[in-house]
């Protein structure tokens, strides 16, 4: 079942409130609104392997827009671009049962 976060506000730093983990996930869409963010997407240290450990990957910086990608996931994560303009992000991680 694809899992939600809500109208979240971002802030300096990653904190709960603007994170979303659930089970492995095949597309991540999520909607920036008002200022730009930088987000995390959790991904498999090694995907060769079922057991493989999980970790946050590299930052990416994105501009208030809708964004739908088709990766491998288990968590997103999102903190705010400047630290004066928090965002508000709503996102879903689909997994392969939900398509």
């Amino acid at each position: 079942m694809a899992a939600t976060l809500n109208n979240a506000t971002t802030q300096e730093e990653y904190d709960a409130a603007a994170t979303l983990e659930s089970a492995a996930g095949v597309t991540v869409n999520f909607v920036v609104s008002n200022a730009a963010v930088f987000y995390q997407l959790k991904v498999q240290v090694d995907p060769t392997l079922a057991d493989s450990a999980w970790e946050w990957g590299d930052e990416i910086f994105c501009p208030p827009s809708f964004q739908s990608l088709n990766r491998l996931t288990n968590g997103i994560r999102f903190r705010s671009a400047n630290k004066e303009l928090p965002a508000q992000v709503t996102a879903q991680i689909i997994t392969q049962l939900d398509i």
